[in-house]
């Protein structure tokens, strides 16, 4: 296979939520519904997934919203129902069920909350950027509006606070947004540690946040302070270990052990540079089973499974690359999500689809 180079980019696909949901439409005969209901409507690719207290799934693409109900897979609409007449997107921090109960999400224009068969934005928010920083149980963090644009009220990189039905933008320690490598725009959620460190995933760093100072992880410390390319980690994951694994798309999968940081795809000689197979050097998502396995979504490389040692959890496991020999169809891969239940579901496009890993092969779940 011969070696190919790719520029990283900034995927940024924002989509405007509106209106009410709307399942599959019956034909003009009055039958079966038109649309395909076994299977998620075709996309561009499932962008995000959520899981609530109540079992249904929450998939998020640049088309639609879709909540999926597990006991209706057999009904006429095949469990799905949508939520459309969307433009900008559903951004990073995603779907979240707040501890009433409640299930919010974040578009370009602003935090949404669902009530009656509907996203509704909430009004109660703070903006001011001199709001004290704390933590408390069941707070929920959510990027700035429209994520990958610094404007709007906030003029600062930041993130909004959740709590008690009022949103509060709280500002992150950065730099300043004229600067240099500076695009501090949330990609993932926040993440929590075993001590009560709140992580938040950042196109350029990641910020913890122990309820009283931060732990700044960005180009210094990633030992990338001479590096030319700009800093584009898309996924992050905190794993059972409370070690923080960096899917960057175009340098690869760091890894911060809370002293020091590795450069993971480096130390198995995956970088593009490295071998003219498939790299680890696009990476994307990260997720970690149940057996304690990290799974890593690439662009182009297929799916990397890694078996870390318990003498040395970072350098000396073992990694299985799967690809289209095992089922894996799609050219790259959005995200990775474990379900309640300890199942692993994987997001891709170019063709879209979610799947599973059952029996050593992919199947396609919705």
């Amino acid at each position: 296979m011969t070696k190919r180079s790719h520029q990283i980019r900034i995927l940024c696909s924002l989509l405007a939520l509106g209106a009410c949901a709307k399942t599959s439409e019956p034909d003009s005969a009055g039958g079966n519904p038109v649309a395909e209901t076994r299977w998620l409507k075709d996309t561009t690719g499932v962008r995000g997934i959520f899981e609530d207290r109540s079992g249904n799934l929450w998939f998020t693409s640049p088309q639609w919203i879709c909540r999926f109900d597990p006991s209706a897979r057999d009904s006429a609409s095949g469990g799905f129902t949508y939520f459309e007449d969307n433009r900008k997107g559903v951004l990073n921090g995603g779907i979240q069920q707040a501890p009433d109960g409640r299930i919010l999400m974040q578009d370009a224009n602003g935090i949404h909350v669902y009530e009656d068969g509907k996203f509704e934005p909430i009004p109660a928010r703070r903006y001011g950027p001199k709001q004290p920083w704390a933590k408390a149980d069941g707070d929920l963090w959510f990027g700035v509006d429209g994520s990958v644009a610094l404007g709007g009220k906030e003029k600062q990189w930041g993130v909004y606070r959740y709590r008690d039905g009022a949103c509060t933008f709280l500002a992150l320690p950065a730099p300043s947004a004229g600067e240099r490598h500076g695009f501090y725009a949330l990609t993932s959620g926040a993440m929590h540690a075993k001590d009560g460190t709140v992580w938040f995933g950042t196109f350029n760093a990641a910020f913890g946040f122990d309820g009283e100072s931060f732990d700044f992880v960005g180009r210094e410390r990633m030992g990338r302070a001479d590096d030319s390319r700009d800093i584009g980690i898309r996924g992050y994951y905190l794993d059972s270990r409370d070690y923080l694994w960096m899917a960057d798309n175009g340098a690869g999968v760091y890894v911060y052990d809370g002293e020091k940081v590795v450069h993971f795809t480096a130390l198995h000689k995956l970088r593009d540079e490295d071998t003219e197979g498939s790299s680890l050097h696009r990476a994307f998502t990260i997720a970690e089973d149940d057996d304690g396995n990290m799974w890593i979504g690439t662009a182009y490389s297929g799916i990397w499974r890694y078996q870390p040692s318990a003498a040395d959890p970072i350098g000396a496991g073992t990694l299985t690359n799967f690809g289209a020999a095992e089922g894996w169809p799609c050219k790259s891969i959005w995200t990775i999500y474990k379900t309640r239940s300890g199942e692993l579901l994987f997001a891709g496009h170019e063709p879209a689809g979610v799947f599973r890993f059952a029996n050593g092969s992919f199947e396609r779940a919705f």
